[in-house]
């Protein structure tokens, strides 16, 4: 049974959140997550029609253990560059670093963003003057089944994966930052909005605003004994908007679906399905005799390199089996529950265990977990901002561990990439 799973992590996240009163440790967020997808699992609302295996309840024990044990490792060095020099060079103060903005790369990442979203905009409109339901959208935006695609070129598909896409996830960080820092004016801040507003609408996903709420939500306690209570009341009001996008963005995406999905709940299904697919895929992984190494788990980095070496060598076999096993969960549908078909969700572990089986998932979730808790010291202990980005894109890879391995795809690179520029640091004393 999963039950011995649950209440661990549940007595976990209640440590950690009601005794040390921290809810800003990587532990929260990962199990507060996989404690919905696995209590969701156990209630089993529907009735799966997919057996939960005996291997996959031991890939989520390795997994959810491995990242723990990883994410609470102690810090063995303490680093002179979160020390600075007084008059005499042989002491040594705490500093803390703060983030300054590269405002000319902010609005050009903007620029991008919002240009092609209003682009992908007017082509939504005009599937919609067709008279294509919205709740097709979605289908039609990742080309599923029988649907001709979105774009009218693979230079726009690309442009937005590995680009556009890129540059909208950057703006909504960025803002997600500044509702609390404040150096941008209202006019950026409300043309950010827009772009988000515009993207959301034109591709007809949730995740981009689920993502945002989640890392306003770590913000709000990041910054939360310098926030003033005018600021609260706005994040707030931030908040029960974009919940209300998203139940709108729901009821529009599903409403006309009653009759093919059995009934089903958009929202339950979203955190129902994953572990049901976990187990139908790893059955298939493990019959192929596949390994991947690390191919799968860096996958975001060997897409670009394979593509730029296919072009000039032609295929390679070995890249392209693993992957094909990589894209199986993207490519098939499967019946979960009667009359409901789904697909897309495999969970990070997934990728850990076509690479290296039961061992992956365990080396490469410790892995995860560590590079989590160092970045975390680093920026929520230390108080060093130069990391608060990236440990906000750390908290959406996290937030999606039960969809899929966010670092498995090139686009999510290029994200972390992003991330790297629009600040520089200034750094004061404690």
């Amino acid at each position: 049974m999963l039950i011995g799973r649950l209440l661990f992590m549940i007595i976990v996240v209640a440590y950690l959140v009601f005794r040390k009163h921290n809810l800003l440790h990587p532990t929260v967020y990962f199990f507060g997550i996989w404690i919905v997808c696995v209590l969701f699992t156990v209630i089993d609302y529907y009735g799966t029609l997919i057996i939960i295996t005996p291997l996959t309840k031991s890939i989520l024990t390795i997994g959810i253990v491995a990242f723990f044990i990883g994410a609470s490792m102690p810090k063995f060095i303490i680093r002179k560059n979160c020390l600075a020099k007084v008059s005499d060079p042989n002491i040594y103060v705490a500093v803390r670093t703060e983030l300054c903005y590269n405002k000319q790369l902010i609005f050009f990442l903007l620029i991008i963003s919002l240009a092609f979203n209003l682009f992908m905009t007017l082509i939504t409109l005009s599937l919609l003057r067709n008279s294509i339901p919205y709740s097709s959208i979605r289908d039609i935006f990742l080309s599923y089944g029988d649907n001709a695609g979105f774009f009218a070129s693979t230079f726009f598909s690309t442009f937005n994966s590995w680009i556009s896409t890129p540059c909208t996830y950057a703006i909504a960080t960025l803002l997600a930052i500044d509702l609390f820092k404040k150096k941008l004016n209202k006019i950026l801040l409300s043309l950010m909005a827009i772009d988000m507003a515009l993207f959301t609408f034109a591709t007809a996903g949730r995740l981009l605003l689920m993502i945002f709420v989640i890392q306003v939500f770590f913000c709000y306690f990041y910054y939360k004994p310098v926030i003033r209570k005018k600021t609260k009341k706005k994040v707030k009001k931030w908040i029960l908007i974009l919940v209300i996008s998203l139940f709108v963005i729901t009821m529009y995406r599903t409403k006309d679906l009653a009759d093919t999905t059995g009934h089903v709940n958009s929202i339950y299904s979203y955190f129902a399905i994953s572990i049901p697919l976990l187990s139908r895929w790893t059955s298939d992984v493990r019959d192929s005799n596949v390994f991947g190494g690390c191919i799968c788990t860096l996958n975001g980095v060997f897409q670009v390199l394979y593509y730029l070496i296919s072009k000039l060598t032609g295929p390679i076999e070995y890249y392209t089996t693993v992957t094909d096993l990589l894209s199986l969960p993207q490519d098939k549908w499967v019946n979960i529950y009667p009359n409901y078909w789904a697909n897309a969700f495999c969970t990070m572990f997934y990728y850990f265990y076509v690479d290296l089986r039961e061992l992956g998932v365990g080396i490469y979730s410790f892995a995860f977990g560590w590079f989590c808790k160092i970045i975390y010291r680093r920026s929520c202990i230390n108080r060093d901002e130069r990391y608060l980005p990236l440990y906000l894109i750390i908290i959406q890879t996290i937030f999606c561990s039960f969809i899929r391995w966010q670092w498995g795809i090139f686009t999510y690179v290029v994200i972390i990439m992003i991330m790297l520029f629009p600040f520089y640091p200034k750094i004061r004393n404690k």
